[in-house]
Order: C-alpha cells, then structure tokens, then sequence
C-alpha cells in the first residue's frame, strides 16, 4: 500500500499541568526519521484490525473544522489546533490522564487524501521537543526498535468524510466517555470493527455448528478464496450470504447462522457486508488454532487440515487427535 505523508504536525497536552503546548509550525517531513517515523505510524493505523467505521453527526463541530480546510477558508495549522483542542477538552475530565503528544497528519493513501489523528503514548525511544514554538520529534535510533504504541486514532477521507478510528472510553463524571467519537469526532452509526467482526463469526459458528472446528477451517478457506477471487479489486466484499453458502449445507443451520449474525450487529438493515478487511482475514485466518480442554494447544496452516489433521472418538467419549504425514519433530 502506497503511503505519502504530505504535512504533519505535533501538539503536546500537559494534562497534568492543565496546559497545551501549541505548534505553530509543521514537523519537518524532509528529515529522513521524522518521516519515516510518521509513515509507520500512520501505516499501523491503516492496517490496524481494531479500527471501527462511523460517520459525522450532521452537527459535529470536527466535520465543520474539516470542510473550511477542504474549501481553503483555514489552513493545515488551524485545523491541527481545533482538533487537538478537542482532544484536550475532552480529556480534561478524567483525573488520570497525564501527558498525551498529539500528531495530525495529511497524507496520500492509494491517490486518495486523508487526515490521521494519532494519540501517542510516550516512549523512552521518542522525545518531543519545543523550539521556538514549534514541537518537533527526537528518536534515538539507538534505541531502535521503537514499539511506541497508538493508544487511539482516526482516519477521515477528506472526499467523503467517512471515518475509520480506535478509541478507549475514559471514566469522566461517573460515566464511561469515549472522547474520540462522542467528543472530539461527534460521529454515530459506528461499526464493529474488523477484529470484532472476525472474532464473532468464529463465536456463532460455534454456537450453530454440529462440526466447529471443521466449519472453522471452511471459514479460513472461504476468506482466502475471497481475497484470491477479487485480487486486485479495492473493495473487497466479505458477505454473511456468501460465508454463510460455504460453510452450512442445511438451511436450518443457515438461517440460524444469518439471524444471530444480524441480531449480533454485525450487518446492517438490506446490506449483508460484513466489516471485515483483508489484513484481518490474512492475519486471522492462516492458521487453524486447536485448544484441548487440559491445555494443549496446536498451531497448523489451514491448508493441511485435510490432510494432515483427523479426529476420531473412542467410545468412552474422549477425543483422539491424529496428525499424519510427519516426518520429524522439534521441541522449543
């Protein structure tokens, strides 16, 4: 995936000393770490499987802040400052929240424009500077690597405004907030997010299926054969009929299957698109997981289960696993 960071910019929240410390001046993206810093950021928020889909309220202050951008009527800088003042506002509440180093970035993704909100945690490899009124980043490569963390994000396409974000709710005035979407994005219709989506399909299989674990792996072989069907295509369709197709042969199990999977949320009313994104069915669907009830565990391809793996039932009732085609084994 084609990832050019065009501008960015950090602004630093002193929660602790109840201050902002405001950059009026861009990060330098023509310095090599800064950039390639930012690009593998924004890289782990694009392909995270935790982010969820949403849109702008009709009166989301955000929305309105990015439409003057879009139309020119403000700049980059200005834009940066109402954003991250929202995320100041809305942590304000919450009694432990301590420092917060706020990155706001316009990039191109796949030739499309998009800005990306990253809260980052602080790490002893990644240092924020002020100088001259303009908050800069440090990275001690001799620290390398870097497994700084982005504790919450959003990506908004500046064409559409959809939304796509990670997010934690904080415990403010004796309420659990989700300050990303209800206060500093105001967005709703929000989805699972792919990771959740995944998750609870193998979860309803289970529940439905007289054979879990071989309609699990006919799940794996179903989103494989998805991304190999549409390679090349941007929009990638997962869809409950078609994973229903595959995986059940009796309507029974069928219908079960699509009316728990929509009572659980995970389609919407005339539209049977499962969220789900190929870097999720790539990460979440190579392997076949085998977890006995007194602890062991086996980890295989998925494509040699039908070769490599059976099971069998003694008739006491316990379950013999039979593995075959092994010529040696190793011990870690």
């Amino acid at each position: 995936m084609m990832i050019r960071v065009e501008r960015a910019i950090l602004h630093i929240c002193e929660m602790n000393a109840g201050t902002m410390i405001w950059s009026d001046k861009e990060l330098d993206i023509t310095d090599t770490n800064i950039y390639l810093y930012i690009t593998a950021q924004v890289t782990k928020v694009i392909n995270s499987s935790n982010k969820k889909r949403a849109e702008f309220m009709s009166n989301s202050g955000c929305k309105v802040a990015l439409a003057d951008y879009k139309k020119g009527e403000i700049g980059f800088i200005a834009l940066s400052c109402q954003i991250a003042k929202r995320i100041y506002d809305g942590m304000a509440g919450y009694e432990k929240a301590g420092g917060m180093d706020v990155v706001i970035a316009e990039v191109e993704i796949q030739g499309g424009k998009y800005i990306v909100i990253l809260n980052l945690d602080r790490k002893t490899g990644y240092v924020h500077n002020v100088i001259d009124n303009g908050n800069t980043i440090s990275i001690n490569t001799a620290l390398l690597p870097n497994n700084q963390t982005v504790k919450e994000f959003a990506v908004i396409n500046e064409d559409d405004f959809g939304i796509e974000y990670a997010s934690k709710t904080y415990p403010i005035d004796g309420e659990r907030v989700d300050v990303m979407s209800e206060l500093v994005l105001e967005c709703e219709n929000v989805s699972v997010s792919s990771k959740q989506a995944d998750t609870s399909i193998k979860k309803l299989i289970r529940k439905v299926s007289t054979d879990a674990l071989r309609s699990n792996v006919k799940l794996k072989d179903t989103m494989q054969n998805i991304i190999t069907a549409q390679s090349g295509s941007k929009d990638k369709t997962y869809s409950l009929d078609t994973i229903s197709a595959n995986i059940f042969e009796s309507y029974g199990e069928k219908k079960e299957f699509v009316d728990m999977a929509i009572g659980a949320g995970l389609v919407t009313d005339g539209d049977d698109k499962l969220p789900i994104d190929d870097y999720t069915v790539k990460k979440a669907n190579e392997k076949v997981k085998v977890i006995t009830d007194n602890g062991f565990e086996i980890k295989f391809p998925h494509g040699l289960y039908a070769d490599c793996f059976e099971t069998e039932r003694d008739s006491d009732g316990a379950i013999r696993i039979v593995l075959k085609g092994i010529s040696s084994l190793d011990v870690k």
